[in-house]
């Protein structure tokens, strides 16, 4: 039979088992959002590249996001390099992918803020050419602002940055950006062609990829300035040839076009010009860049305006501002997408992860609290348990020990009263000795019909005579001996858990005569001084 405390130790350890589990109900599922809330902002910056290269540039964006809104000014330098890293690759991205103008020139005003900081060199030259291309745009769709003169000054900052640090490839893609934002009129050898002559002659290492598509580019821009238009004209020849196949060489070609274009405005020859500018458009690869159509149709309609051409000038004017729409439309029509209005929201969506992560710390702290608290009183219980069993298995001792002594007592004071009796006494003791066998044997007094003429049938005596004999020497009445001789059975057959084992206590209390079981819990009571249910927890216990 298994003890009750070891009943309530399993129902504790079972709540306790479940309370645990709460924390793990409550965080086991994490979306994306939470995985990337919990990476190191160097691993996320990662991810973000790695969803930049493969034209995912939501998830990109909500990567350099999370990194962004982690900045402090306690931050490591390194954990600020990562910083800038994502707050210029939004700017990357919100410019040419999601063309939100704004956004880009706070993230990419903020790092250049924190690359002044932390006097990143590395970062800085990508930051200003970023900033250039940004206002490059500005000017494009807003001709008539001051936007132009802020892409030059990014442009030339980009360019003496990366060569103080030592970039040679972005000191040459900075001077290119800056050189065709200048063309074809523009082209003469201001103190940024100059500069740049000098850095590639004495600084820059020859290797550097397009170092020679600049020089001659250099050389045929100061000849043009000069007026020495066949210099220029075979300079930008040269130039042409240096063309590798790249994902540059289109606009490359662009670029050779239109200085080709500028010798010829100079020297008035405007039918080639046009004809350098229709090159341009047969370009492969052309019809994917709408800022080359649109700048070409520009210069198409001024050609043929110097020409008399009206007819075709207002041609290609029209196709200028056509296509120039267009481009409008397809920008404005990235703005009210699902994908923008996901990346407006992300900062929303991290909050509420937090608040989430917030919650399950409390749900985790309540849950330990409670954990501690059953620990606690489980304890208390299995030492209340331990402690009750140690009183219980004490108390059947002495109990058996007063039962024993009572029957020793008993024949000795047998013993006394056969020495001094008389006759009549005598056969009063005989008698009750004859009451001891009959009791003593468990098929009479464990029949609920036995009583006190039974005992005078079997004994030949009448019930009188053996009421008072018993009275006399047992000092108590019939009923009650035979309670005592019953409730010694009962002890017995609760010991014998070989027989009895599978006998509640009130089949134990129907077998030894009882018809009741509060009859049998007072008379056991009265008799042992425990109840039934502790003497047989006190006879497990014991056992054990």
């Amino acid at each position: 039979m298994n003890m009750p405390e070891y009943r309530h130790v399993n129902f504790f350890a079972f709540l306790l088992s479940c309370l645990c589990s709460l924390p793990t109900l409550a965080g086991n599922y994490k979306s994306s959002y939470e995985q990337w809330l919990e990476m190191p902002s160097s691993k996320l910056l990662h991810l973000g590249d790695r969803y930049h290269n493969d034209a995912h540039f939501d998830s990109a964006m909500v990567c350099y996001t999370i990194i962004a809104n982690r900045y402090a000014k306690n931050l490591s330098h390194d954990e600020k390099v990562t910083t800038l890293r994502a707050l210029n690759e939004m700017g990357v991205l919100n410019t040419s992918c999601f063309s939100n103008y704004t956004a880009a020139y706070k993230n990419l005003i903020s790092a250049y803020e924190i690359c002044q900081e932390i006097n990143d060199d590395k970062m800085e030259p990508y930051i200003l050419l970023n900033l250039g291309n940004l206002y490059n745009l500005y000017e494009f769709f807003c001709p008539h602002s001051n936007e132009a003169a802020h892409a030059r000054k990014y442009y030339e900052q980009c360019f003496r940055s990366a060569c103080r640090s030592g970039e040679w490839n972005m000191a040459i893609s900075s001077y290119i950006n800056f050189a065709m934002f200048e063309m074809p009129y523009s082209v003469g050898p201001d103190s940024v062609h100059h500069e740049m002559r000098q850095w590639l002659l004495n600084k820059i290492p020859h290797d550097v990829p397009d170092w020679k598509f600049t020089h001659l580019f250099l050389d045929g821009a100061i000849a043009l300035s000069e007026g020495r238009c066949d210099q220029a004209m075979t300079s930008f020849t040269l130039m042409e040839k240096e063309i590798k196949p790249n994902p540059d060489k289109v606009r490359m070609q662009y670029m050779v076009q239109t200085c080709f274009s500028a010798v010829y405005v100079k020297q008035k020859d405007f039918n080639s010009a046009i004809a350098c500018a229709k090159k341009i458009l047969a370009l492969d690869g052309v019809q994917d860049m709408a800022d080359i159509q649109i700048e070409t149709y520009r210069f198409l309609s001024e050609y043929y305006s110097h020409t008399g051409d009206t007819i075709k000038a207002n041609h290609y004017r029209m196709s200028f501002l056509e296509k120039k729409e267009d481009m409008m439309k397809d920008i404005i029509g990235l703005l009210p997408t699902q994908l923008s209005h996901d990346l407006q929201e992300v900062s929303d969506n991290m909050a509420k992860m937090k608040e989430q992560k917030h919650r399950n710390n409390i749900i985790l702290i309540a849950t330990l609290f409670l954990m501690g608290l059953l620990l606690l009183f489980s304890f208390f219980i299995k030492r209340k348990n331990k402690e009750l069993s140690l009183k219980n298995e004490a108390l059947y001792n002495r109990m058996s020990e007063i039962i024993h002594f009572n029957e020793q007592c008993d024949a000795l004071r047998n013993e006394e009263k056969y020495k001094d009796s008389t006759l009549n006494e005598e056969k009063s003791l005989l008698l009750v000795e004859k009451v001891k066998t009959v009791l003593a044997d468990s098929s009479n007094i464990c029949q609920p019909t036995f009583t006190l003429r039974h005992l005078a049938q079997l004994l030949d005596s009448n019930t009188s005579y053996l009421s008072r004999a018993i009275n006399e020497n047992f000092g108590i009445t019939f009923t009650h001996l035979l309670n005592q001789y019953r409730v010694k059975e009962a002890c017995r057959r609760m010991e014998d858990k070989e027989h009895y084992g599978n006998f509640t206590i009130d089949a134990i209390s129907e077998s030894v005569g009882f018809k009741a079981r509060v009859t049998f819990t007072k008379a056991f009571k009265q008799h042992v001084g425990m109840l039934p249910s502790e003497y047989l927890k006190a006879v497990d216990t014991h056992r054990k």
